[in-house]
């Protein structure tokens, strides 16, 4: 087995979220890690990667067996149509009971080479305020056809600023070569990137 690290770099604006707000200020949070940098989870990273696999012509067996089977869940709605926090939590335990491990493993993207990790986030865990410094806010609004924003559209969701965060991949060599025919066709990560935002690039470091 050999190890890699493989480095996400952010050209623009990004989000990779909690999936929860903060109160009436946002609609929407950046993860973070214990000492308040950004990071992008090994989950969603895994599953660019799937896409990427997919552009660069793999066929399903050999995805799931570099990466594991894809996480597939079915989650039931209330009679209000949506689903409680509970029901989503049981159905990704349950998912994850029926999916297979791939050969490659890789964690979650984070500030700094893995053998700086524990002094950034010691820096980081030091410095709540200078960290905060890595995020900013964003606001849109939805425009009638008038030009004039309408009511209760108003939407502000917290970004990361472009940054390189490192990820250790681990599996046989060829395998994790196989892996780098899809680095160049992930153009964007996390969320909104239909909007412009995430626009990224992947690589091995020599």
């Amino acid at each position: 087995m050999t190890s890699r690290t493989l480095r996400l770099t952010f050209l623009s604006y990004w989000h990779a979220g909690t999936g929860r707000g903060q109160g009436a200020d946002l609609d929407a949070v950046c993860l973070r890690t214990a000492g308040g940098l950004p990071c992008f989870p090994g989950r969603a990273l895994k599953g660019l990667l799937r896409e990427g696999l997919v552009l660069a012509g793999a066929e399903p067996p050999e995805i799931a067996a570099l990466l594991g089977s894809d996480l597939r869940v079915r989650v039931e709605a209330s009679s209000t149509g949506k689903a409680s926090e509970e029901a989503v939590e049981r159905a990704l335990t349950d998912g994850r009971f029926q999916s297979t491990p791939g050969a490659i493993q890789l964690g979650s993207a984070r500030v700094g080479l893995p053998e700086e990790r524990a002094a950034c986030e010691r820096w980081g865990a030091s410095h709540r305020s200078a960290g905060a410094a890595f995020f900013e806010r964003l606001s849109s609004t939805a425009i009638d056809a008038d030009g004039v924003a309408r009511d209760k559209t108003l939407r502000s969701i917290e970004v990361a600023l472009p940054i390189s965060l490192h990820s250790t991949v681990t599996g046989a060599p060829d395998h994790l070569d196989r892996l780098a025919s899809a680095f160049p066709l992930v153009r964007a990560a996390g969320a909104h990137r239909a909007r412009g935002l995430g626009r990224c690039t992947l690589e091995y470091l020599v």
